[in-house]
């Protein structure tokens, strides 16, 4: 049999709708000898930054003491490594599961040097799984006095986004003008599309009537930070479609606390539109801009809900510049990027975890109509 017959027939067969994720051979925690953390409540001391969790049942709750000088943020790692919940600068979690499975605890430390860390595990069995509202969004276009985001960071004298600002003469402006509406609601569509198969929803504000909480994400006018501070920097892509022109047609800064596990249903995030002053915005069509935009806020809103950045180029969560946000990408299953460093067993899968953060299995979700 020739290797066109066998070609003729593979592409014969009938085609599976179920997804299969392809990932390289990394080794899961289960394989890296994790440490224990001894089921008694007592506070032990521990010498590497994975330790094991043990096994969990459906509505096990795991209360997880953890004393450190360097205040280490704690991911919650199912038995393939993806992350599941977690904390920042914890003294305690408490991890609620879902699923039956083996779970572990990885700490990234701040600091290189040396430390002693002691942590204590306390299990309750048979937990109520509490109802997730859905997360709402609300796109502020309009400024704000003072912003605090969860990690304390405080941004005052926020000016409205107006994208006349961006026009070099009057019969721009005034195009500009009339756009403005047409891109507010464009972003708001473009979020609802991402965002809207997790059960999340994303309104332009004043049209969350009704609505008691719910997460903020600020468009301003005002420039944003310098490149060499600790925000996400989005270049467009350049005009060959390769997002890696040296001198970028649009500069983005977005800024947005962590909030690991969505603990915190009404936290902030800014996107600064005012980096665009001075770049030629109208070389860039409509549809650009709205995804430029849209991308980036959903960049920021990622954040919010505790996803992290990501060594996959192309992914929402990318945190790097060169990221050609003017293109339709999506979220995807990524190793995750910590600092400088990257841990191979540690993933990050948004389906898994933007679902499970709303109370909602993918399992459910299918049953529900969901994809």
């Amino acid at each position: 049999m020739n290797s066109r017959l066998i070609c003729a027939i593979l592409i014969s067969a009938p085609l599976s709708c179920v997804p299969i994720a392809t990932l390289p051979a990394v080794p899961t925690p289960a394989e890296l000898l994790p440490q224990p953390i001894p089921a008694t409540g007592r506070l032990v001391q521990i010498s590497q930054s994975l330790l094991s969790i043990g096994h969990l049942a459906p509505g096990d709750e795991a209360t997880i003491t953890i004393l450190s000088a360097d205040s280490p943020t704690a991911f919650v790692l199912d038995t393939s490594g993806n992350i599941i919940d977690g904390a920042q600068a914890v003294s305690a979690l408490v991890f609620l599961a879902h699923a039956e499975d083996d779970y572990y605890l990885f700490l990234e430390s701040r600091s290189l040097t040396s430390r002693f860390d002691l942590v204590s595990l306390t299990v309750q069995a048979d937990q109520p799984v509490p109802e997730r509202e859905p997360q709402v969004f609300v796109l502020d276009f309009n400024g704000a006095d003072a912003v605090e985001l969860s990690d304390g960071k405080v941004f005052s004298q926020l000016s409205p986004m107006d994208l006349t600002a961006f026009g070099a003469t009057s019969e721009d402006k005034a195009f500009l003008a009339e756009l403005e509406p047409v891109v507010r609601s464009l972003i708001r569509d473009r979020l609802n599309a991402i965002f809207g198969r997790y059960e999340m929803m994303v309104f332009v504000s004043g049209d969350e009537a009704g609505v008691s909480e719910f997460s903020t994400v600020y468009f301003t006018n005002s420039v944003g930070p310098p490149s060499n501070d600790l925000f996400d920097t989005t270049e467009a892509a350049s005009e060959n479609g390769a997002g890696e022109s040296e001198e970028p047609s649009l500069i983005l800064y977005g800024a947005a606390g962590m909030d690991l596990g969505n603990r915190h249903p009404n936290d902030d995030a800014v996107v600064f539109v005012g980096s665009f002053i001075g770049q030629p915005l109208l070389e860039t069509s409509v549809n650009d801009l709205v995804n430029i935009l849209a991308h980036s806020a959903a960049h920021e809103m990622g954040h919010l809900l505790g996803l992290q950045h990501v060594f996959r180029r192309g992914d929402i969560m990318w945190g790097r510049p060169n990221v050609a946000f003017s293109r339709d990408i999506d979220f995807g299953r990524a190793q995750v990027m910590l600092g400088d460093y990257l841990f191979e067993f540690l993933y990050q899968d948004p389906d898994r975890y933007l679902r499970r953060i709303n109370g909602l299995s993918p399992l459910d979700a299918c049953k529900a109509g969901g994809t």
